[in-house]
């Protein structure tokens, strides 16, 4: 597959011929983003013969990797920028996600990777779930397998704010949570945002009170004067709350 799609891509041009510059995996993701804002900027979905481009430059840099972390780093690259083009680059996500699921099952940064598959298009929903259950199958890792489990549960959540997961995901999550808490409470998520332990708090907090047809919790604040509040003083009102933030 890979050698059709080279073959392809010299043909057409690429910016990252052998010829050329030889460029680094920060500098090929950088044009990628540059990239990618531009044609969303533009109104215009990617191309996929340009995003083939960038996906060959880094399997290049797969192949010219020095460590796993590397060679990770270059295949998740792949398998997000697969996941940009319409309709989804199905065969070149699929083959750098066979390459991890073979080649790096035990690499502690492949739960980078399974973090970032919470949402994919609809086209690599299927292989998604085959990647995941492969990883989770023959990991040794605690990170890895902290972060599949925690992948599942945040789907299963996901679904179920954008209009409702199915009765069988729903029943499985609270068990998903407990086990996340019980068998890796003590492992530090990968992106530094806590344990799993406090992070299955969370979500089992969300998953039983912020549920739509939940009873909200009470909330308490100050108004524009000052005056402390509590939301159960307005019970029986309708009320309307407005989170807002900025950066």
């Amino acid at each position: 597959m890979r050698g059709m799609v080279g073959a392809a891509v010299l043909c057409l041009g690429s910016p990252f011929a052998l010829a050329g510059e030889e460029k680094s995996l920060e500098q090929i993701q950088a044009d990628y983003q540059e990239y990618l804002y531009a044609s969303y900027e533009g109104g215009r979905m990617p191309e996929a013969d340009r995003l083939m481009d960038f996906v060959m430059a880094a399997y290049e840099q797969v192949d010219a990797a020095e460590d796993a972390e590397q060679a990770v780093a270059a295949l998740h690259l792949v398998m997000e920028m697969s996941s940009k083009a319409e309709g989804g680059m199905v065969a070149d996500w699929q083959d750098a996600a066979d390459r991890l699921s073979n080649e790096y099952v035990d690499e502690p940064s492949l739960a980078l990777v399974i973090d970032s598959l919470g949402y994919v298009p609809p086209a690599l929903e299927g292989p998604r779930d085959e990647f995941l259950e492969m990883v989770a199958a023959e990991t040794t890792n605690d990170e890895v397998r902290a972060a599949v489990c925690m992948g599942t549960a945040k789907r299963i959540l996901r679904e179920d704010l954008m209009g409702g997961c199915d009765e069988k995901d729903a029943a499985q999550l609270p068990g998903l949570l407990d086990k996340l808490a019980a068998d890796f409470g003590e492992v530090e998520d990968p992106y530094g945002r806590g344990n799993f332990a406090t992070m299955a708090s969370r979500m089992k907090y969300e998953w039983e009170n912020l549920r739509v047809g939940s009873q909200v919790p009470d909330l308490a604040g100050v108004d524009g004067d000052g005056v402390p509040f509590k939301l159960s003083d307005y019970a029986g009102k309708v009320i309307f709350l407005d989170f807002w933030a900025h950066w």
